[in-house]
């Protein structure tokens, strides 16, 4: 779905972990640890070697609750960049948001 709307690159090696995380999630992990992995991954399909614990949306009244996907990209040397940052969601973004289930 993300190279269909061309967030993704289409000859671009990405892994997405494929679970919603709760923003904790991500802070818990250990930066030292997420510097090294961008240097020493060599295989995109094993995604990051940690355990990701999913964390439901509930939804409660009126709210807002972010969650994270969390994946591997690798870029060559010289390459364009393999994921798209920033910009508008556009059309992308209802999609995504129901993919999860």
């Amino acid at each position: 779905m993300l190279r269909e709307h061309g967030v993704v690159a289409a000859n671009a090696q990405v892994h997405v972990s494929g679970r919603l995380l709760h923003p904790d999630s991500i802070v818990a992990m250990d930066s030292g640890k997420l510097f090294r992995w961008t240097r020493e991954l060599a295989d995109v399909q094993a995604g990051l070697p940690v355990p990701l614990e999913a964390s439901a949306v509930t939804v409660k009244e009126e709210g807002v609750f972010l969650r994270y996907l969390l994946g591997v990209a690798m870029q060559e040397e010289g390459a364009d960049a393999p994921v798209k940052l920033g910009g508008s969601v556009g059309a992308r973004g209802m999609p995504l948001m129901k993919f999860p289930g």
